[in-house]
């Protein structure tokens, strides 16, 4: 079994697939987004979201002795990021790594890749990997995020086939803004809470940071 040493508390698109190969190479087994779906864990962590909106971290504290008990040492990416708050009042000894990058290059890399894969919240992709539990957990954190869903956002030309329209949370008006605020929100509640155990990464530093 693993003990959960770093937090992985930066957005996607900020550096974090390379924070993960140097992490590999250290030797951390890392719970991303990956493996909320390969442990089938994406409603619990919606539902752990949930309880932390009302005060509990009950259930958080259940998914995290699950993952130390698979060995998981680090965690890594969104939507992970948005409870590395309550794991670091769950591990006061866990190194608090918030990649950064420039904001709005960051905006412009985060649209990009929700536009790619933003065919898997669409059919028939969806029905093999689903990721709208995004939308719940964020709205728990106090984020307004939408998933594409027909018939507003999405065409459906065939019952079995669907294609992206707009993406709703990326292209209204004040989406960039939104997104920044989240972003910045997330990252000053850490390095005011926790400022002993914070570490603002740019991944353009090189390893250094993380050997500390």
């Amino acid at each position: 079994a693993g003990k959960l040493t770093l937090i992985g508390a930066g957005f996607s698109r900020t550096g974090t697939k390379s924070t993960e190969a140097a992490l590999l190479e250290l030797g951390h087994k890392i719970y991303d987004t990956r493996s909320i779906l390969e442990n089938n864990h994406a409603d619990r962590w919606v539902d752990a979201a949930e309880r932390l909106k009302r005060g509990d971290d009950g259930a958080v504290a259940a998914l995290l002795a699950e993952m130390e008990a698979a060995g998981y040492t680090a965690t890594l990416d969104f939507p992970m990021n948005l409870f590395g708050h309550s794991l670091a009042a769950l591990r006061p000894d866990a190194k608090i790594l918030f990649t950064t990058r420039n904001l709005d290059a960051w905006f412009a890399s985060w649209y990009a890749v929700n536009d790619v894969l933003g065919i898997f919240v669409l059919r028939p992709w969806s029905w093999l990997v689903d990721f709208k539990f995004t939308e719940p957990i964020c709205q728990a954190f106090g984020f307004d995020m939408i998933v594409a869903r027909y018939p507003d956002h999405v065409r459906r030309p065939l019952p079995w086939f669907e294609r992206l329209k707009t993406l709703p949370s990326l292209d209204p008006p004040g989406s960039k803004e939104r997104w920044i605020a989240f972003y910045e929100r997330t990252r000053d509640a850490l390095e005011r809470d926790y400022p002993d155990r914070f570490l603002a990464f740019d991944v353009k530093a090189g390893w250094a940071p993380l050997l500390d």
